[in-house]
Order: C-alpha cells, then structure tokens, then sequence
C-alpha cells in the first residue's frame, strides 16, 4: 500500500491528466496564436469534456461559447491552460484561486528566462501559487499530452499526436517538447503521455 503522502500527491495531479473541464485563457478570435492553437489540439485530439475559451472580447470562439474571465464561467474547471501575456499571468492566477481550478498548465514566456524583471515577476509567481494552493506546470511550457483513450487530452500547441504507446516523456525545453513529440510521430513510436515542465531557468 503507498503511503498517505504519496496517494495524496497522485490525487494532486489527476486534474492534470485526466481532466473533466478545460478551459484556454487567452484565446484569439484570430487564428496562429497559441491559446487558439491549444484550443484547436483539444478540438482535434478528441477531448470529451467541456472546452472553455476565456477572450474579455469574444462570446463565441470556434464554435464555442466564450467567457470573459475564469470567474465568469459558471460550472467547475479543473484545468486552466494560460496564454495570455506575462504582465497579466498574476491577475490569471488569482482568477483559478478564486475559481477553485486546481491545475494550471502556464505556457505563457517572459519569466526567469529572460531578464531581472522576468525573475522578480516569477517570484511573485511562485508566491502566489504557494499562498493558494494551486498545481502549476510552467511557465514557458509546451503544454501536456495524455493519450490514453479515458483522457484524449492535448492540451498542447500542436496537432501532432504520436501513436498510443507505453512511454511516458517529460521535458523541460518547450521547443525540445515539440521536436521529441514530432519525431514520435514521424517514427511510428508509441507515447503514454507528455509533459513540458517548463525552461530550466524557471523551475
């Protein structure tokens, strides 16, 4: 039998894999940028679940009623995908801690990564996420993938999908994540699921 801790840090991150209800904050009307791209690999991998777009400008996206905040949305989220720019990712994080989301994938770029400013900013980052309890993959991430049949989740910023294989990957390099699941496809090798952890410089 496992150990209370680690069935409750398995509980942890079912939301992430197996999610009930997605929801994209920062996607366009237009299509090409990466909120919208990530709506349309869910759309296109299959996932059964409600797919909630999140545009301030929009009621409708790709067929899809749009709301204009996390808290607008009127029924549970269990994962909120964010791609919106990096000086609005905190008022973001506040949003899924009001609204109870107890996953956050953050693809967003402009942390650590960058400059003294992108260090502070994830600082604050990392804080709130702490105070509220929330799971975080990210920032500057490529997304996740599970490809079992329960799940069908890509909440990535491709369409690629590899085969369905017994392989689990994870990634720290966003543009690493995009090559090694292109290359699975191309290479007929078979993938369980993917996770882009985010850049070295912002773990």
């Amino acid at each position: 039998m496992s150990p209370p801790h680690n069935r409750s840090v398995v509980e942890s991150l079912k939301p992430f894999f197996h999610p009930r209800s997605v929801a994209i904050v920062g996607v366009s009307r237009q299509e090409g940028g990466i909120g919208r791209r990530v709506l349309e690999s869910l759309q296109g991998g299959g996932f059964t679940g409600p797919i909630i777009p999140v545009n301030p400008h929009a009621t409708e996206i790709a067929g899809l009623p749009t709301f204009p905040s996390l808290t607008a949305i009127l029924t549970p989220v269990d994962l909120a995908v964010i791609a919106v720019p990096s000086e609005c990712v905190l008022s973001v994080i506040d949003d899924c801690a009001a609204k109870h989301v107890p996953a956050v994938i953050l693809i967003t770029a402009g942390f650590a990564e960058t400059d003294g400013a992108g260090v502070s900013l994830e600082q604050h980052l990392r804080e709130k996420i702490r105070q509220q309890g929330l799971r975080l993959i990210g920032p500057n991430c490529f997304g996740l993938m599970n490809l079992d049949s329960s799940a069908r989740l890509n909440a990535t910023y491709t369409p690629i999908i590899p085969p369905v294989g017994r392989v689990a990957l994870a990634s720290e390099s966003g543009g690493l994540g995009l090559a090694v699941v292109t290359a699975a496809q191309r290479l007929n090798l078979g993938v369980s699921s993917f996770v882009s952890i985010g850049t070295p410089t912002s773990r």
